[in-house]
């Protein structure tokens, strides 16, 4: 016959033991987000790589049983094992960084664009077991990058039994906000939609006035709209800031351009005024 005492430690066990397997099933998810690949080919869609993961961290983040490995944790890890996180990192080097920063899951992916069409695909690795949990995909139009990126996060998260309907609006800190108004500017910009990159390449500069790339995307958004006179201005500032910019000689060549562009074009009104007296 069972005693009282010895009854009342099999439940003690028993209760002790649920709670630990319980502990277990709903152990925090640390995950850490790559640089995406940039499929494209093409180098101007290089600030893509770590634009697009700053995003899907930020929504990431607001899930309930996550936690994201910040950037600078990854940046630092890389210095120190003289590893690039950039392009294809193969599943050996990411469950080796993984272990490094303290991530259980590894999410890495890629983007091409094809037209106007953007495609974006992730992959979550298990850091433990080394396998491949899940991959997704989406692909829309370029214009609605933030959108896609959302998107996917939503497949992610039910991928790792995470239950959300929606995400909430974003929050994020500055500097992923500079991101944020970048790659929308990008997005509009191969969507032929320059009055909205414009706007968007002007508040990332009032955000970081010292970031070269919009300066020079926003010279571009004029250029093409054959803004001439609003387009020096850009470029005039871009040689002013950013001298020892690789893009330098570029930037000089397109100036002279919007010059002449901009000569001719008063001429031309010079001429027609001239006949309409």
């Amino acid at each position: 016959m069972v005693s009282k005492h010895g009854l009342v430690s099999v439940v003690t066990i028993v209760t002790f033991l649920i709670i630990l397997a319980s502990a277990k099933a709903v152990k925090t998810k640390t995950i850490a987000v790559l640089p995406f690949d940039n499929a494209s080919g093409l180098e101007k869609l290089e600030p893509l790589e770590e634009g697009l993961a700053d995003l899907l961290l930020a929504d990431l983040a607001k899930a309930e049983g996550i936690t994201m490995v910040d950037r600078e944790s990854l940046k630092r890890i890389a210095r120190e094992q003289r590893i690039s996180l950039r392009g294809l990192v193969d599943e050996k080097t990411q469950v080796k960084v993984g272990k490094l920063v303290g991530a259980n899951i590894m999410l890495a992916g890629g983007f091409s664009l094809v037209n106007s069409t953007m495609k974006i695909n992730a992959h979550l690795l298990d850091v433990e077991t080394t396998e491949l949990i899940k991959s997704e995909e989406v692909k829309g139009k370029v214009t609605d990058i933030v959108q896609l990126s959302r998107e996917l996060t939503l497949k992610l998260l039910r991928d790792l039994d995470i239950k959300i309907e929606s995400l909430p609006e974003l929050d994020i800190d500055k500097s992923h906000e500079v991101n944020l108004h970048f790659i929308r500017g990008l997005g509009y910009y191969y969507g032929c939609m320059y009055d909205h990159a414009i706007m968007e390449f002007m508040n990332t500069l009032n955000l970081n006035p010292e970031h070269a790339d919009a300066r020079f995307w926003n010279a571009k958004s004029y250029i093409t709209q054959k803004s001439w006179s609003h387009a020096r201005i850009e470029l005039d500032r871009f040689l002013e800031e950013f001298p020892h910019d690789s893009r330098v000689r570029v930037v000089r060549k397109m100036n002279k351009t919007c010059w002449r562009k901009m000569k001719r074009w008063e001429r031309e009104l010079f001429k027609t005024s001239k006949s309409d007296m």
